[in-house]
């Protein structure tokens, strides 16, 4: 009785009845459960064994570990049972309270996992870049003529390959470091002159003061062959670094007592 209402439950298409599951459930029946779990489990290990087969071998191999008091292999027979069939119930009027205990617990303690549901694949046009998200194209530049604009005046090189930033440095640098020479230069124009009215005991410091308007105007030479060299180097590495995408870079900042001049680049 319990096979066919565990079929009606199932709703399973009719399948041959396995001889060893049709025997051991005939044992349970009968109370004869070690003689029903030996040939349940003999069923269970064939390969070829039908799925409803193989079903209602789990189930009775369950009730069967019930009638022992074997609870935890029990509910491993239940669950390879849901495995087969999630849907799987028992009719508490044809199986005793005690075996649906524990056939229950069981299912609670069966991981739940959802069936998956096909996700609508939405595909959506490539929204087109605005004009203004346009990236403005590189100025390309030859090295050897932009390290030339740079020679003759700082920040025209770099000017001519788009770094306006780096051109508005140099050139900044440039007027400043001239700024200075121009200024020192007439300092020791004014000392030479002093020098020259002094009275014999003020020619010493005179002469003092001209050595060092002399050596501030040295400095402020080499600070304007310095700037130009760096622009032109850095001009010289920018067009180069436009076609490799890298590259050192050769920068100067004006201070306010002179000019900052340093190589970065990507090693």
């Amino acid at each position: 009785m319990l096979a066919a209402a565990l079929a009606l439950l199932l709703a399973a298409p009719p399948a041959p009845e396995d001889p060893d599951v049709k025997a051991g459930v005939a044992h349970y029946r009968a109370g004869e459960y070690a003689e029903a779990r030996a040939r349940l489990q003999e069923a269970i290990g064939k390969e070829n064994l039908a799925r409803n087969e193989r079903l209602r071998a789990h189930v009775h191999l369950g009730f069967t570990e019930v009638a022992f008091g074997n609870r935890a292999a029990a509910k491993i027979e239940f669950k390879s049972a849901l495995l087969l069939e999630p849907l799987l119930n028992l009719d508490p009027t044809q199986v005793s309270p005690k075996i649906i205990e524990v056939f229950e617990e069981a299912r609670r303690e069966m991981p739940k996992l959802p069936r998956p549901t096909p996700t609508p694949v939405v595909v959506r046009p490539t929204p087109r870049p605005s004009p203004t998200a346009t990236p403005a194209p590189v100025k390309r530049i030859a090295p050897a003529t932009a390290a030339l604009q740079s020679a003759a005046v700082p920040g025209w090189g770099q000017l001519s390959e788009g770094r306006t930033a780096a051109a508005v440095t140099f050139a900044a640098a440039e007027v400043t470091a001239i700024g200075f020479l121009v200024w020192n230069q007439t300092q020791v124009g004014v000392a030479e002159r002093n020098v020259k009215r002094a009275q014999p005991l003020q020619k010493d410091e005179m002469r003092a003061e001209l050595r060092d308007f002399e050596s501030y105007r040295n400095l402020s030479a080499a600070a304007v062959l310095a700037v130009t060299a760096a622009a032109a180097t850095d001009a010289w590495l920018g067009a180069r670094s436009m076609r490799r995408r890298s590259g050192p870079r050769v920068g100067a900042a004006p201070l306010d007592d002179g000019a900052m001049i340093g190589v970065s680049g990507r090693f």
